[in-house]
């Protein structure tokens, strides 16, 4: 959530209490919309032209739509609007910190943002669509993770 002009998450509050409130009236149309967004792929037909984006975005869909809205909305209002921001500086441990550089969900200035106040973080943009890399992109992961690991 856009929470000072320090820091842009990408969305303003408003926009959040909209896609919580869109959970209760139309939970399929939710799921419609923020499946495709989070991985950065439209939701296409299910038929034979589907490629692995397209069988991504609707394996996420259903995992939205069987999860019963009494989890998911404390889940939901839980991400959008917790806010520890404060806790970064005290955190010394290495961190890694990948980022895709193209997520409709998280800017990379929130990456940047985040690695700026931790005292000890590795940013890796990995050069993608989406907000789930450990989906998307698994190998580029784990060469990032392993090479992380190597160094420390």
């Amino acid at each position: 959530m856009n929470c000072d002009p320090q820091y842009q998450g990408g969305f303003d509050r408003q926009d959040l209490e909209g896609l919580v409130e869109l959970m209760d009236k139309d939970y399929i149309g939710w799921g419609n919309y923020l499946a495709p967004l989070v991985m950065g792929s439209d939701l296409a037909p299910i038929g034979p032209s589907m490629n692995d984006s397209d069988a991504l975005v609707h394996h996420l869909l259903t995992s939205f739509c069987s999860t019963d809205v009494t989890y998911s909305k404390p889940f939901a209002i839980a991400t959008f609007f917790s806010d520890y921001r404060t806790l970064l500086p005290k955190i010394t441990h290495p961190c890694l910190l990948l980022q895709s550089s193209n997520d409709a969900l998280v800017k990379v200035s929130v990456g940047e943002y985040t690695q700026q106040h931790l005292s000890n973080a590795t940013l890796e943009i990995i050069e993608a669509k989406g907000h789930c890399l450990h989906m998307t992109h698994p190998i580029h992961v784990l060469n990032h993770i392993q090479s992380f690991l190597a160094q420390h």
